[in-house]
This record gives structure tokens, sequence and C-alpha cells, in this order.
């Protein structure tokens, strides 16, 4: 699936959702959903990240971690596209984000209990071509890092209107 990205952002902005301490790390909201006639679909979405301080310092920047996923039900296809602006170009190189790599195996899922915790705001543009919907909603995009998993929003092509879960 061809996909673009306007560069993002990592600033608090005041459409990023709270995320609820002990229940979750990262909370994503699909703000604006423009989609053409012929199924060009566009989405602005922020996000909230709040990660125990032992994950936050694996990373150099933690807003430039996360991985967007995007998954077209009616095609069979997506994409997942790190939140990275590869266009700005650094004197050190910091294509490589990971300080140090995990302890494996993972477990399932990340652990939400911390004394510590270090956060981060992910904001952006995508779009993409869709398939005609089918499904309502037919596309659905979440975000990950590492084993943390946010919530997933559905994309409604025909009301063009997020449906979160």
């Amino acid at each position: 699936m061809k996909f673009e990205v306007q560069p993002f952002g990592y600033s608090h902005d005041p459409d990023v959702p709270d995320v609820e301490m002990g229940k979750e790390s990262i909370r994503l909201t699909v703000t604006e959903v423009v989609c053409s006639e012929d199924h060009q679909v566009e989405l602005r979405f922020c996000a909230n990240a709040l990660f125990p301080a032992e994950v936050g310092w694996r990373y150099h920047s933690l807003g430039e971690a996360l991985v967007l996923v995007v998954n077209d039900v009616d095609q069979h296809d997506g994409f997942a596209v790190r939140t990275y602006n590869s266009f700005i170009r650094f004197e050190q190189d910091l294509t490589i984000n990971l300080k140090s790599p995990p302890a494996l195996p993972l477990p399932p899922r990340g652990s939400l209990k911390a004394n510590d915790f270090q956060g981060a705001f992910v904001n952006g543009v995508v779009s993409f071509q869709a398939a005609p919907p089918v499904h309502r909603p037919s596309v659905f995009l979440y975000l990950v890092l590492e084993n943390y998993v946010s919530n997933v929003v559905g994309l409604d092509l025909v009301d063009r209107r997020a449906v979160p879960f």
C-alpha cells in the first residue's frame, strides 16, 4: 500500500488524549478524516505515550520510536511507519534510536507498573489510497513500541469519521 506522511510533531496538542495510568501506555486519537471520491484518505492523529522509565531510557527519543500501523481490511493490505522525521539530518546519526536493547524474551504485554515514567507526544498527518469500503469501519490503526500497544481506532470511510475502540 502506498502512503505518505507529513512531518511528525512531538509537542502537546489540544487534541492529545489522556493516558490512563496503570491501564494503558499509549493512547491514540484520530481528529480528522478526509476521504475523497476516489478513496484517497488523509487523517490527522494525536497520541500520548507514557512508559516505565526503564523503557524510555532505552531510546534517544520516545516520540520518534513509536510505530504507526495501518491495516486496510478490504484490501488485505497495510503499512507500518516509524514516527521519525527522516528529512532532518543531524550531525550525530539518530536514525538508530535504540540506546540499549530490552531483555529478551519480552513478556506478552509491557508492564504498566513503575516508580518513574517517561512520556512523549506524537501527532501527524498520514495519507494513503484505500479500497472502496465494504466493511464499516474498513481501516484500523494503532501505535506500538516493543510490547506496548495502543488502543485501536477504526476509520469509517463512508461516514468519513473515526471510530474509537
